[in-house]
């Protein structure tokens, strides 16, 4: 099989590429600018001639790219985009239904948003770690410290609401208060309904949605709503383990300047920490982030936050640790800081499960026995 691979700034860009090498594909990059609409059809009538030249049996991308979807339809030849970011705006792309897109998406709850949006070919599938492929077998946690890593969202979209009168921002302050201690579940949708949701719309208005109720509804609660839940909850965590704990933790984040690059530095921190934090954005409804995975296979011991599709890949308990609220994660850090054995057996499991089920190269084989089958379906 030949794919054109369209390279983008994602993280696991090389290990997704050398892997369906790996496995045997032939696997040609490339890349030009497609973030506008002017971008797109200048580049559009060259993908395709690439596609040509190349005789492509399909093209990939991290993310969905409309111009590079056009381009597959038009050559009939199949498009698979892997739709990682959270939030997306992917369910109300252009070219989104074509016939010859495969969607897969990391969080299995996006599944029934993108059919809702009425797309056929639609799969979940997990992540796999980038970092931490070469490091040794876990010693969890050589420097004592409690850990997080991860951006603070403090300057978020939910600022608009400031223009909003006192009592609409007073019930969307109360939701996102509460949505904080709810996990699992989003309560946006159960909370407003469609008076509100009218008022709303006329007191806030957001151009890429004008009139379109569905995708502004979408917007304002994966873009602002979830965006500041996030934001309330990593703080209410900080605070509560900095007044718990004093030096031993350490929040790594952009807005507090100290923050680690993604890479080697990153894969040493997460596999000295004692602990490891990850505190999921909530625009990622049930999806495991990358930075899990990651956490995991550099042998770092990992307490997260519950997100449903951990069910079945990965083990609490076992692999890692789960917490369902902030009280019971500072009981947790609290436990675990103070027992050393169970930190490094744990963090072994969760290193030797990922390293033995979850690696690239099973990742790459369904997204290469995904295209062959809608070859064959074509042929």
């Amino acid at each position: 099989m030949k794919i054109l691979y369209y390279q983008t700034n994602h993280a696991a860009d090389a290990a997704c590429k050398n892997a369906m090498q790996a496995l045997g594909a032939g696997v040609e990059t490339f890349t030009c600018p497609l973030q506008n609409q002017e971008q797109e059809e200048r580049f559009l009538p060259l993908i395709r001639q690439l596609i040509r030249e190349q005789a492509a049996d399909a093209v990939y991308s991290f993310g969905f790219i409309s111009a590079l979807s056009q381009a597959c339809e038009e050559e009939q030849v199949l498009y698979i985009s892997w739709c990682c970011d959270a939030p997306t705006m992917a369910p109300f792309a252009e070219g989104l239904t074509n016939g010859c897109n495969r969607i897969l998406t990391v969080d299995s709850a996006m599944v029934e948003v993108y059919r809702a949006r009425g797309v056929a070919e639609v799969y979940y599938l997990p992540l796999a770690p980038v970092l931490g492929s070469g490091m040794a077998a876990s010693k969890a946690g050589q420097t004592g410290r409690i850990s997080f890593v991860g951006r603070l969202h403090r300057d978020n979209l939910y600022r608009h609401f400031s223009k909003l009168p006192d009592t609409a921002r007073g019930y969307l302050d109360g939701i996102t208060t509460v949505q904080v201690h709810v996990y699992g579940y989003s309560l946006f949708g159960d909370l407003m309904g469609d008076a509100f949701w009218e008022s709303l719309m006329k007191q806030l208005s957001i151009g890429q949605a004008s009139d379109d109720k569905e995708k502004y509804k979408y917007m304002i609660e994966n873009f602002f709503l979830a965006e500041q839940t996030t934001r309330l909850e990593r703080e209410l965590v900080i605070k509560r383990l900095g007044a718990e704990l004093g030096e031993l933790f350490s929040a790594c984040s952009p807005e507090l300047g100290n923050a680690i690059p993604y890479g080697e530095k990153l894969a040493a921190h997460y596999a000295e920490s004692a602990i490891n934090l990850n505190i999921t954005n909530r625009a990622r409804v049930s999806g495991i982030p990358q930075q899990a995975w990651d956490i995991l296979n550099c042998g770092g011991f990992l307490i997260s936050n519950y997100q449903a599709d951990y069910e079945g890949l990965l083990e609490p308990g076992k692999d890692f640790v789960v917490y369902e609220s902030v009280s019971e994660l500072v009981e947790l850090v609290q436990y675990y800081s103070r027992h050393p054995q169970d930190r490094l057996e744990i963090a072994q499991n969760g290193q030797k499960k990922v390293r033995e089920g979850h690696s690239w190269l099973e990742r790459a084989g369904a997204i290469l026995s995904l295209l062959e089958n809608g070859r064959e379906c074509e042929d």
